[in-house]
């Protein structure tokens, strides 16, 4: 134990110095600009990845620029006159980021996605319009609309920045799209959660603390867990009683208060955790919760991706593909269940994973979660310097 608390330590050691390089690098070529932003956005609490994201997008900016004064705008309002003048107002238009690209979480016939602006509202806005860290969020079974397609096709074209979180929605926004250079325009951002260690390097020092958090998604049941939505909830309370009987602490984190009812399930296997609703907690507060545990085990997307950007291991419990197209992209997709392939034995895949990347191979997993957050972090300073140009 000894021996591998050294080599924790030792690797953390190496990525402070890694982080700070960068960021002195970063500060030292932030423009000059005072700037005013709109920032368009899910920023109400409530949804512990939508207030986190929120946040860190523009902490990002805040970064980037001398001084930015922000005028918040919620991205399901009416978008209207007003709303229109409002954004004209200022120096520039941040949309995102989140899972936006979601038919009935703001469900319209103007755009077929969270964003109710039509196609000729767009023309309306004169400011540079970045779209940033935005997921293409469709359930599995779900199908987009012409109504969609005609829609984000006039968003690209009208759009000086439009980065997408991983390349999975890459993939399927060019699909539709029928000009290269179109296509070209639609670039891989990653979420700012998912490299928050290096936009707030105050986090304190990883520690081992034989913490494991879960955490799970109630809404939209039938279209994430189908008919399995007992047999898979029951499952995963099953396998957080086996790890408590290993010797951790377990966690229960609720991202959306709605999600406290998962609680039955644990009363069917008596075992002491702690329950945490951090639904309405702030971004610093939520990073020093993950950054307290050895491991999330998550269905939620910033379930997983707030835990890995204060280099948190992760295991995600997929039910979509905005978990597993992340994975791909930082080439971890051994860290992935499939919660909806053989459920029946879902509880010992878990424990089997668990066991795999958290006790067998515990150096090993933090070496490849360290490098893979330095390569996102590498792509968000590159596209940082196109939008600086963008708004100087």
């Amino acid at each position: 134990m000894n021996n591998l608390r050294k080599n924790l330590h030792r690797t953390y050691m190496k990525f402070i110095v890694n982080i700070r390089k960068p960021l002195k690098i970063l500060k030292n070529h932030r423009t000059k600009y005072s700037l005013k932003l709109s920032h368009v956005t899910l920023y109400s609490a409530g949804n512990a990845g939508d207030t986190a994201l929120s946040t860190a997008i523009r902490d990002l900016f805040n970064l980037n620029f001398e001084k930015i004064s922000w005028k918040l705008k919620k991205v399901t309002a009416r978008v209207n006159d007003k709303y229109i003048q409002d954004l004209n107002s200022t120096d520039g238009v941040v949309i995102g980021g989140g899972g936006l690209f979601l038919p009935d979480a703001n469900k319209n016939d103007i755009s077929n996605w969270e964003f109710a602006c039509s196609e000729n509202q767009y023309d309306e806005i004169k400011k540079p319009i970045i779209l940033f860290a935005i997921g293409y969020n469709d359930f599995r079974g779900q199908k987009r609309s012409n109504l969609f397609e005609s829609n984000v096709k006039k968003l690209v074209e009208k759009s000086s920045f439009f980065g997408l979180r991983n390349n999975g929605s890459v993939r399927e926004i060019q699909s539709f799209l029928d000009d290269d250079k179109l296509r070209k325009k639609v670039v891989y951002q990653p979420c700012p959660t998912m490299v928050a260690r290096y936009i707030y390097p105050d986090i304190p020092p990883k520690k081992t603390t034989g913490n494991v958090a879960f955490n799970v998604a109630l809404d939209r049941l039938t279209l994430r867990l189908g008919d399995k939505a007992e047999l898979i909830l029951d499952q995963i309370a099953k396998a957080m009683y086996k790890i408590s009987q290993k010797g951790y602490k377990v966690y229960f984190a609720t991202h959306m208060y709605p999600e406290i009812s998962f609680l039955k399930y644990l009363k069917k296997y008596p075992f002491p955790y702690e329950f945490c609703d951090i639904s309405t907690w702030d971004m610093k507060k939520i990073m020093r919760f993950y950054n307290d545990m050895d491991i999330v085990i998550g269905m939620r997307g910033h379930g997983i991706w707030i835990p890995f950007g204060v280099n948190c291991q992760i295991i995600s419990l997929g039910n979509q593909n905005k978990t597993k197209w992340f994975l791909e992209d930082i080439d971890a997709l051994d860290w992935y269940i499939d919660i909806t392939s053989n459920p029946n034995t879902l509880c010992e895949q878990i424990i089997d994973k668990f066991t795999e990347i958290h006790e067998l191979n515990d150096v090993e997993t933090n070496k490849r979660l360290v490098e893979a957050q330095k390569k996102l972090w590498n792509i968000t300073c590159q596209n940082m310097k196109t939008i600086q140009k963008i708004l100087s």
